[in-house]
């Protein structure tokens, strides 16, 4: 049977449906954009089914590649949307943040860009006030998707079908196939860019769409829909587990706040998938880029069912157990430790080892409040970091030469502060000798000197 470029516009409408979209209603409805075929499709449906004016693009150039082709994308995202009188927010991400973030944060870069992609796009919600945020997710990224976590060891929260619904974000093309896309583009000779990096067996997503999949279709051509009949399966049993895990907060008295603490024995009465939720969450809820083992939430389970007391830490985290109470939070740093930083990219409150940090924008300049003293520092722009200093550490004096901001601090008689002292590190660019801008050492916040360099 021909495919009919109707057919597909129908397609996508049953999928906003089953979204829980009132296609009757007046609504504003955004999407979101890479440039990719995926995305393009679901561009000029969307200003089909709805009026133009009320359908919002967003596109996100993380900057990850050469600048003609990232660039070239998120050009290529705005042009069209031109075309079809569709306002179009451009977000382009300072090179090398979303690297400095992955490093950082011990994840991935592909999960580092998925995280500052999802930040824009929950800004983006809320600055045009939209109902709903498509995501182009197809059927094909699904099967993937799954595969992919099976092969990680996700457990039944990670095994579950990708979600239609999460939020105001939606995903209306979960029902439709990667080749129904291209047909539909092919039939209205409509263009869209193909990412390079797709061709990267290197990467995981891709090394199981260029090498494993087009395997499993010679051989088991039934795959894709057996695997995600089976996370739909998952998902009803991941949501009955849910409904317990709400009871099981009561039953322990879980408290959320800075510390999460919950009631040991009450805890150790439960089912051990239960058990082990509480603890995922208590973890997350502490520090939501934390990465722990399952060996480790393991032993913490073991210990709090058989220990009076003990204290445990990993990825930031500790968990411990006194007078029959279990207390879940972010490790504090010890005066003899050292090592602290936070990257802060936008207006808002920071914590950073025993550091928390204010930061306002006010014109051309941003103030820093840390312990009670605030320092402004002229054109700093976001992102930058917050961090204990590094022994490499230079800053630049008046006359253009640089200094080791160890030697600053010697002659600031920091002794045994000096490890506690943080300096404010630019982001967005490097020094012409290659050196990231240090713009100041923030002394006052551990009772010593500040050195601001005047731009």
């Amino acid at each position: 049977m021909i495919f009919q470029e109707q057919d597909f516009i129908q397609l996508v409408k049953k999928g906003l449906s089953e979204c829980g979209v009132d296609l009757s209603a007046e609504l504003r409805v955004g999407v979101a954009v890479s440039g990719g075929a995926d995305s393009v499709s679901l561009l000029y449906s969307l200003s089909e089914i709805f009026t133009q004016e009320h359908v919002f693009a967003v596109t996100v150039n993380h900057n990850l590649r050469p600048e003609e082709e990232t660039c070239g994308d998120a050009d290529f995202v705005e042009e069209t949307c031109r075309s079809l009188g569709i306002k179009c927010r451009r977000t382009d991400v300072q090179r090398g943040l979303v690297k400095a973030l992955a490093e950082k944060r011990g994840m991935g870069v592909e999960e580092a860009a998925r995280k500052v992609r999802y930040e824009v796009f929950e800004d983006f919600i809320k600055s045009e006030k939209l109902d709903y945020l498509c995501l182009a997710h197809n059927k094909n990224d699904a099967g993937e998707t799954m595969l992919m976590r099976f092969l990680k060891g996700s457990g039944i929260e990670g095994l579950c079908s990708v979600p239609r619904v999460r939020g105001r974000i939606i995903r209306p093309l979960l029902d439709v196939t990667r080749s129904q896309i291209e047909s539909f583009l092919l039939h209205r000779g409509i263009s869209y860019r193909t990412d390079s990096t797709n061709f990267d067996s290197a990467m995981t997503r891709n090394f199981l769409r260029n090498e494993v999949i087009p395997l499993l279709e010679k051989n088991m051509s039934g795959w894709r829909n057996a695997v995600l009949l089976g996370a739909e399966k998952i998902r009803g049993d991941e949501d009955f587990i849910q409904c317990e895990l709400e009871k099981a907060f009561e039953v322990t008295g879980y408290k959320a706040g800075e510390i999460i603490e919950f009631d040991a024995e009450s805890y150790s009465a439960l089912h051990e998938a239960l058990r082990r939720r509480i603890i995922l969450d208590a973890v997350k809820r502490s520090g939501p880029d934390s990465l722990v083992s399952h060996d480790f939430i393991m032993e913490a389970d073991g210990n709090i069912r058989t220990c009076r007391s003990f204290s445990c830490e990993a990825g930031g985290i500790c968990i411990r157990k006194e007078n029959g109470r279990v207390y879940v939070g972010v490790k504090k740093l010890e005066a003899t430790e050292t090592g602290f930083s936070v990257i802060i990219e936008k207006e808002g409150s920071f914590s950073a080892g025993d550091y928390f940090i204010e930061a306002v924008k006010s014109d051309d300049a941003v103030h820093l409040i840390c312990n009670g003293k605030e320092i402004v520092l002229d054109k700093l722009e976001f992102p930058f970091a917050f961090r204990s200093f590094q022994v490499s550490d230079r800053i630049r004096k008046a006359d253009g030469t640089y200094k080791n901001v160890s030697r600053i601090l010697d002659d600031f008689k920091a002794g045994s502060l000096k490890e506690k002292v943080p300096v404010v590190q630019q982001l967005s660019g490097t020094e012409e000798d290659g050196f990231m801008s240090i713009r100041c050492i923030f002394g006052s916040a551990a009772g010593l000197k500040d050195w601001i360099v005047k731009e």
